[in-house]
């Protein structure tokens, strides 16, 4: 087998291998009604595209591909003007190696979670989230589960690094605003912070070392998921109505948008702030995978639908 090139290494009219991942696969027939494969794979520098008609000697093999599989991929690629094309050989499916915690990083963030939760002024905030988090069914994949389907946190682990890094810089953002006399609850964002993930560690699952969703996953949306957990607890903790009736609108509209699942829309000024925070963090995650997967010195690499740049103005 030739050497594994990058998408954007790649030359003209060369027969090369190509590790990527599947991001479209669809089965389409012409106006002959001949049937073929319209696939996508999509690695951190670009895209491919590739046509399989139903003559293709790896016709029938397509089947087997979903989108999300890690896959390797021997052909000749074509360099067009607004679209790389490869006429597959041959693939190969590729078991991703599972990515995670190792133990000793582990219990250090939950010792800085601990140090977070205790940090709590409001007993009734306080006392909520630790009742949320000793639950069974929620303790231990709160600690395994990733927290996005793709790309920032999206590995074994991913809920725990994505929380606490959401709490310090809630730290940094919160200390600003209120010595500037705005007035922001820490304690309600970071409770927020703590809580909004808990339906994620039922909607994803790493599965066939690729991160998927759930049944429950596909049928509800995280915020959903978070907040049956939430009220089921909520009512156990005394709690003003006032109080209550923020925190659900907070983490009911804690990812800012509705096409990210928010319930509702943001409209208190922590719900807003959080909004803003929560997606800080999430596009900063985003960085460091791309950067921990692309190869050593890559400057560019593909972030869903735009090239970004790894490097920083220091480097």
């Amino acid at each position: 087998m030739n050497a594994v090139k990058k998408i954007n290494e790649s030359t003209d009219n060369e027969l090369g291998v190509i590790q990527a991942y599947v991001t479209k696969k669809e089965e389409k027939e012409n106006r002959k009604s001949e049937k073929y494969w319209f696939l996508q794979f999509t690695d951190s520098t670009g895209t491919l595209a590739s046509f399989v008609w139903n003559n293709h000697p790896v016709y029938k093999d397509v089947e087997q591909l979903e989108e999300g599989m890690f896959v390797s991929i021997e052909g000749k690629i074509s360099l067009g003007v607004e679209h790389q094309n490869i006429d597959i050989v041959k693939f190969r499916i590729e078991k991703l190696p599972e990515v995670g915690l190792e133990k000793d990083t582990l219990i250090k963030l939950k010792h800085q979670l601990n140090e977070h939760v205790q940090a709590i002024t409001d007993d009734s905030l306080k006392q909520l989230v630790l009742n949320v988090l000793s639950r069974s069914d929620v303790n231990n994949l709160y600690f395994s589960s990733p927290a996005t389907l793709m790309s920032g946190f999206s590995y074994t682990g991913g809920i725990i690094v994505s929380v606490v890094r959401l709490l310090r810089l809630i730290d940094s953002v919160s200390e600003v605003i209120n010595e500037d006399g705005h007035g922001v609850s820490r304690d309600l964002l970071k409770t927020v912070a703590i809580l909004e993930p808990v339906g994620k560690a039922f909607a994803y699952e790493i599965k066939n070392s690729r991160v998927s969703r759930t049944k429950t996953g596909e049928f509800f949306e995280e915020l959903y998921l978070t907040m049956k957990v939430v009220l089921e607890e909520l009512i156990k903790v005394d709690m003003p109505p006032e109080k209550k009736l923020l925190l659900e609108h907070c983490i009911g509209s804690a990812h800012g948008r509705s096409d990210w699942g928010d319930l509702h829309t943001a409209r208190s000024k922590e719900a807003v702030m959080f909004g803003i925070i929560w997606n800080l963090n999430l596009q900063l995650g985003h960085f460091e995978h791309l950067s921990s997967k692309s190869s050593e010195g890559q400057e560019f690499a593909k972030l869903f639908q735009k090239k970004v740049y790894l490097k920083t103005f220091d480097n």
